[in-house]
């Protein structure tokens, strides 16, 4: 078994080294056997140029704060493949929150959000669990605290960035996240930073 399937069970999230010359993105893609992929090239922006109700558009190039992807889904995809080239001097941030000591697993489990996006407003939750899946869900831009447990939810995950493993891009090639188990984010966009990150959401 390859080391970053290892890492991916274990914790969530790998990294692909640029010396690592076996595992390519088409071998990683086809390790998950998605349904279905979609991809968006991604660069810093400012407010003013950001997709209206993303992250972007409040942050900018400022700290992104930890959030999963696709929290309007009605099940989040589960795969996020990140790639960049070294160049790239910003860092990318992961965490996974249900390691969080701040965060109690009953808070977890009891947290409801009002989730309000353009055409649609629901409550969510932030922990969902059936026989066959177990999956978080969270994006603090469309994801209103219901009830005590939630802001106590947005409060470990506010504290979580200071303990967040950060990911060079320097000696990172790709950078594979489950979406369903991690929450990620990115550090402050250094001044001149141009490069791109290419990101694949797998369901």
């Amino acid at each position: 078994m390859s080391g970053w399937i290892e890492t991916l069970q274990d914790n969530g999230w790998a990294r692909v080294t640029r010396s690592d010359k076996q595992a390519s993105l088409k071998s990683v893609i086809a390790y998950i056997k998605p349904s279905r992929i979609e991809y968006r090239f991604l660069r810093p922006c400012s407010q003013s140029e950001a997709r209206p109700n993303s992250l972007s558009a409040q942050f900018g190039r400022g700290l992104l704060p930890l959030h999963t992807d696709n929290v309007t889904d009605s099940i989040p995809p589960r795969y996020l493949l990140l790639a960049a080239p070294p160049t790239r001097t910003t860092k990318t941030l992961v965490a996974d929150p249900l390691r969080c000591p701040q965060l109690r697993l009953s808070d977890a489990r009891q947290a409801l959000f009002q989730l309000r996006a353009p055409g649609l407003i629901a409550s969510v939750r932030f922990l969902s669990e059936t026989r066959s899946k177990r999956y978080i869900r969270f994006n603090q831009q469309v994801m209103v605290p219901k009830n005590t447990a939630a802001h106590a939810v947005c409060s470990a995950l506010k504290e979580m960035l200071n303990w967040a493993d950060v990911v060079d891009w320097e000696d990172t090639r790709l950078l594979i996240i489950d979406n369903h188990r991690v929450v990620h984010g990115r550090d402050n966009v250094n001044f001149g930073e141009e490069s791109y990150v290419r990101r694949y959401t797998i369901w």
